[in-house]
């Protein structure tokens, strides 16, 4: 009774359970600290179970990123974090290359914010796998992502060529003032 009443109270579905994304012992305790604590907004716990889930965690089997799509809230405060796991899920470096590709097949991927985080974080790896080839160089002229942008200027292996066309074309005005600067004390 006490489980159902914590299940209910703090907006988790039994699949929560079920996957093993929490126990009963750390539903029962987070249920405990709701009822005796200031915080009493359920999304709070679900966002830090689901935290503390993947933080277990070294890698993640194909069936366990499958169970993560497919978690569900309920509860009266009717606020779903299901788009924040998402990206969660997307920048915690626990997918394989194969699982970061395989997760595009998921509808919710297609969406904005995730398939801007999605895009972001597979245009990173190719950075750091590849470098600063002219093929990858040439996608990152394609993002209007000012965090590409920014995270491709603090880079070592960075031309004056790259820095020049960030000062032309950047995603904003900041990009553009970072690679001015950067062109100065380069051409110095």
């Amino acid at each position: 009774m006490k489980l159902e009443k914590a299940i209910k109270k703090l907006g988790y579905t039994n699949k929560w359970l079920d996957f093993g994304i929490i126990t009963e012992d750390y539903l029962l305790k987070q249920y405990d600290k709701i009822n005796n604590s200031a915080d009493n907004n359920p999304e709070h716990y679900r966002s830090a179970a689901f935290t503390d889930y993947l933080e277990s965690k070294n890698r993640l089997t194909d069936q366990e990123i499958d169970n993560i799509f497919q978690l569900k809230e309920e509860g009266s405060e009717a606020f779903s974090l299901h788009t924040c796991r998402i990206i969660e899920l997307i920048y915690s470096n626990l997918l394989s290359d194969s699982q970061l590709q395989s997760i595009s097949g998921y509808n919710d991927v297609q969406n904005d914010p995730i398939n801007q985080c999605y895009l972001r974080t597979i245009l990173k790896r190719k950075i750091n796998q590849q470098g600063l080839t002219n093929d990858v160089f040439e996608e990152i002229k394609n993002t209007k992502d000012f965090t590409i942008h920014e995270y491709v200027l603090e880079l070592p292996d960075l031309t004056l060529e790259h820095i020049l066309w960030f000062t032309e074309h950047g995603a904003n005005k900041r990009v553009k003032n970072i690679a001015g600067q950067l062109a100065k004390k380069q051409q110095k």
